[in-house]
């Protein structure tokens, strides 16, 4: 697929077409078009579908950078502000490999007003309502979600997340096609994969820190540098120039220095609320996921392996007491007939 781009045009919009450029100051040329992106672009020009992405927990608007803890907010945001809008911004710093995210709750048509559940469905209704040249036979090109903050559930296969991190991390996965055979990272397109592979695997591989500028030989060694110098941590306060390793200690020190109230994190399944994040998301995947893992000894369900990991060396310590128990019961038993 390929589409005419203008490079340059003065003049576009006088009147008077004497004043119009000549050929020799007026250049077009052929663009190879990705048919997903295509897809992408007449699919958030012609529906509601709203484009965003994610900034740690929050929807960030793709045409002004705003965040929005509360999906609905966003909704209303979307509907007042951006009301008008160009389609090509919702690709504005986005690598050609990585698929847009909208949402699509309560998603209609823009040129009938008609409502569609899925984007296959709109997509379809696009090409044969209103003869708008969508391309069935290839990726629709965006990753659909329906943003319900007391419901973070999968738009593709149903499946229910803690938050909005953990589902977008989640939704990904539907979309993973192609996969570097060196260490296992997963694209959604090819030129994606092979920029990686040109980029990680073609030349020794070095980490740089985004603040110091300062090169590390691997990406341990980078991390071990963000805990350590106070400059470069990743977690920062909102009401001093103080960094912190971990988010735990930032929101220690909110507390401590700034009289912040500690936040609750509740369960929108069961209503229970937790005080530290960690313990809220261990309490989803027990009690509402299928993402735990279960002991084979004793059956006991554990949020993550390496918790398993730590209770099956319980069972190893106590099987080997066992079996040096018997050992010395067998020992007595011969010392008794021999005497």
């Amino acid at each position: 697929m390929w589409k005419i781009t203008l490079l340059r045009l003065p003049h576009q919009n006088s009147l008077n077409r004497d004043t119009w450029p000549t050929d020799r100051n007026v250049f077009f040329f052929l663009e190879e078009c990705d048919p997903a992106r295509w897809n992408a672009e007449a699919l958030i020009r012609y529906t509601s579908a709203r484009p965003f992405r994610v900034s740690v927990k929050s929807v960030m608007c793709v045409y002004c950078g705003d965040l929005f803890e509360d999906p609905e907010q966003f909704r209303t945001h979307m509907a007042k502000e951006h009301a008008t809008f160009r389609a090509n911004m919702a690709f504005a710093k986005l690598p050609k490999a990585e698929y847009v995210k909208v949402d699509i709750a309560g998603m209609r048509c823009r040129l009938c007003a008609q409502q569609h559940r899925t984007l296959h469905s709109i997509a379809t209704h696009l090409r044969d309502a209103h003869d708008k040249d969508v391309r069935l036979d290839s990726p629709l090109g965006v990753m659909p979600y329906h943003l319900d903050r007391d419901n973070w559930a999968c738009a593709v296969c149903g499946k229910g997340a803690p938050s909005l991190l953990h589902l977008n991390k989640h939704t990904v996965t539907h979309f993973l096609s192609y996969v570097c055979e060196v260490c296992g990272k997963s694209y959604v397109a090819s030129s994606g994969l092979l920029t990686h592979v040109r980029s990680k695997h073609e030349r020794e591989y070095s980490a740089h820190c985004k603040r110091c500028r300062a090169i590390f030989p691997s990406m341990r060694a980078k991390q071990i540098h963000q805990r350590t110098a106070k400059r470069c941590m990743t977690h920062c306060c909102s009401e001093c120039p103080e960094r912190f390793p971990s988010y735990k200690c930032k929101q220690r020190h909110m507390a401590e220095a700034h009289g912040a109230s500690a936040r609750e994190h509740s369960c929108a399944r069961c209503e229970l609320s937790f005080v530290q994040r960690q313990a809220f998301y261990d309490h989803y995947r027990l009690c509402h996921s299928a993402d735990c893992v279960a002991c084979s000894h004793c059956g006991r369900r554990f949020a993550c392996a390496s918790k398993l990991n730590r209770h099956l060396k319980k069972h190893a310590a106590k099987n080997e007491r066992e079996i040096r128990l018997k050992l010395k019961s067998y020992d007595s038993s011969d010392y008794n007939e021999q005497s």
